[in-house]
């Protein structure tokens, strides 16, 4: 029972840590957190509350996120297609994406495994 707790507990911190970083980047709660899954981070809350332990903050994570939710949200388009709310996605993220461009933070090839590198992999 005590597993059962634990567990609900760290994936509530990696919601609370993945709607930090929408609001940061300015895009809906539930948008981010389903394209966090189809951009390819199986089990993002759990990686969220991981990486929110290693005590990494949002502003580490806006760029990585941003690019990994934009792919999301490409990827829902087949099955959902252009729906408002995946449309004022990408169009945030496209403004965000190349805000950090023109000012030299952007790294290319980022994708959801840059996302691990915040994570301690010797933390157990």
């Amino acid at each position: 029972m005590a597993g059962l707790l634990w567990g609900l507990r760290r994936v509530s911190r990696g919601r609370s840590f993945g709607n930090e970083i929408a609001d940061s980047l300015c895009i809906s709660r539930n948008m981010f957190h389903t394209s966090m899954e189809f951009g390819g981070v199986a089990q993002h809350l759990i990686v969220l509350a991981a990486i929110k332990d290693n005590g990494v903050p949002v502003s580490a994570l806006q760029e990585t996120c941003a690019r990994i939710v934009y792919e999301g949200a490409l990827n829902q388009i087949p099955r959902f297609g252009e729906t408002k709310i995946i449309v004022k996605t990408l169009s945030t993220l496209e403004e965000f994406i190349a805000k950090d461009y023109f000012e030299g933070n952007v790294v290319p090839g980022m994708s959801a495994m840059s996302l691990f590198e915040h994570i301690n992999v010797n933390a157990a």
